[in-house]
């Protein structure tokens, strides 16, 4: 006498009942193969009544069973692309993180640099009136002059530039030039009284300070987007987006120093 399972007729306590009604199947087929006659009594799935057994075609429990093969065949490739995708996000989440953190710290680097071609760039309008005050007292320091107003040129074209390795070394050269010239108004003493002169260069020593806290924050900017650039993942993202590590503005020692004139 065969049996069946009477799978399509029994209620099930939860209402998915294709899916458990398919695992039920397929433990139902089992339970035969394994069953000494092949014919078992009856069959409790988790969350089942008894599931109860008669006669029908013996080709359905294999229908069945197959049905139950399939759909957990798909259920694994469901779960296979879930974590696929899953992957991918996770991927995309870190490139976007990683590039937009590069241009951010590019951003902040940027921003400082305009604040150092800011000052630079007062610094070089400064000059001409500064010389042209000490012209009215020494009109035959020619050279000297001359030199101040070449290396005043080459800082506006710098600051202008953006270049931060012209900006330091124009920087540099005009501080010697300007080193010099404050070096003649000693030989004038009308000249460190004149009020006009006194004023240019308490506005060419604030000038000096801001040029200093600017290149301070600057060359931290650079500092922590180099850092980006270089470490580990950050150089990935570096490489592929076209990111490169930039020039830390460092003037040298004399550059660092206020010309100073003595008025003693």
């Amino acid at each position: 006498m065969n049996f069946h399972l009477n799978l399509w007729k029994t209620r099930p306590v939860f209402p998915s009942a294709p899916r458990k009604q398919l695992q039920c199947a397929l433990k139902y087929c089992m339970i035969i193969a394994q069953h000494p006659d092949g014919k078992p009594n009856g069959l409790k799935a988790a969350g089942y009544h008894i599931i109860r057994l008669w006669t029908f075609n013996d080709t359905q429990p294999l229908r069945i069973a197959k049905k139950g093969a399939v759909f957990l065949k798909r259920k694994g490739l469901w779960i296979t692309l879930g974590v696929i995708l899953l992957i991918i996000i996770i991927i995309v989440a870190a490139v976007v993180s990683g590039y937009n953190g590069l241009v951010s710290a590019e951003e902040q680097v940027n921003t400082q640099k305009s604040n150092i071609q800011t000052q630079l760039q007062r610094r070089a309008d400064l000059v001409p009136n500064l010389v042209a005050t000490v012209k009215g007292y020494a009109a035959h320091e020619e050279e000297i002059f001359t030199a101040v107003a070449d290396a005043r040129a080459k800082l506006a074209g710098a600051a202008a530039s953006g270049d931060v390795s012209e900006m330091d070394a124009a920087n540099t050269e005009l501080s010697s030039a300007l080193s010099r010239l404050l070096v003649v108004v000693e030989n004038y003493p009308d000249l460190k009284a004149n009020q006009n002169f006194v004023n240019l260069q308490d506005e060419l020593a604030g000038t000096e300070n801001r040029i200093t806290v600017a290149r301070k924050d600057y060359n931290e900017a650079a500092q922590t987007f180099n850092r980006k650039v270089r470490s580990f993942p950050g150089n990935i993202w570096a490489a592929l987006f076209g990111f490169e590590s930039v020039d830390y503005f460092e003037a040298s020692d004399s550059a660092q120093q206020t010309p100073t004139v003595s008025f003693e």
